[in-house]
């Protein structure tokens, strides 16, 4: 007798990631991206509003409450920051990969610093400390750039 498998992209996810309460509502898009060097897309280039408004459509960090009963599984610590309201308590959290390209993101950036170091262009990162931005980028900042 054979069995034909049906793994769905949702299957799928479940048996190759960590643990996510997001996991049944992780909706899947097939896309094709250009990776050559040269080939355009509306992620690379020169800095321009429009570039950065790409960037601030997939880089949003919206923060989630996390319950209680959640915390284990994830992994996460019971110190992370603690959240009450009128539906109970929970715990603040975020959807990594969005974090994850936030942070790529503030590097792009970086590699244009004179541009986005500008008050005219300057994104909400480039006012944070050195060592905050460092945290970011997970590289040491040149002394030039403290001002």
């Amino acid at each position: 007798m054979t069995y034909k498998c049906q793994l769905t992209d949702e299957k799928c996810a479940a048996q190759v990631s960590a643990y996510s309460p997001l996991l049944p509502v992780v909706e899947y898009e097939d896309v094709r991206f250009q990776g050559s060097f040269r080939d355009k897309n509306q992620y690379k280039g020169q800095p321009s509003p429009q570039l950065d408004a790409a960037w601030d459509r997939i880089t949003y960090v919206a923060q989630i409450k996390i319950e209680p009963e959640e915390m284990i599984p994830l992994r996460k610590p019971f110190s992370q920051v603690r959240v009450e309201e009128s539906e109970g308590v929970g715990y603040a959290g975020g959807i990594e990969v969005f974090h994850q390209l936030h942070c790529l993101n503030i590097i792009r950036q970086f590699t244009y610093h004179d541009y986005y170091a500008s008050l005219l262009h300057k994104p909400p990162a480039f006012t944070d400390t050195n060592d905050t931005l460092r945290l970011h980028i997970g590289m040491s900042i040149p002394h030039r750039c403290a001002e």
